[in-house]
């Protein structure tokens, strides 16, 4: 599946799409990791996670 997930930081927000091979959530310390198709380990500070098929 395509997915969209976007990384909103205070006022600014960044989008990235493409195919991720992971999402882990730390609900702890509210982290939260991406892995995408070209192995990028991604951190993001909050997460909106947009599902296409």
């Amino acid at each position: 599946e395509k997915i969209s997930i976007t990384n909103p930081i205070g006022t600014r927000s960044t989008t990235l799409p493409g195919f991720f091979l992971s999402l882990t959530v730390s609900i702890d310390d509210s982290q939260v990791w991406a892995l995408d198709s070209k192995r990028n380990l991604l951190k993001l500070d909050r997460l909106t996670v947009l599902f296409e098929k």
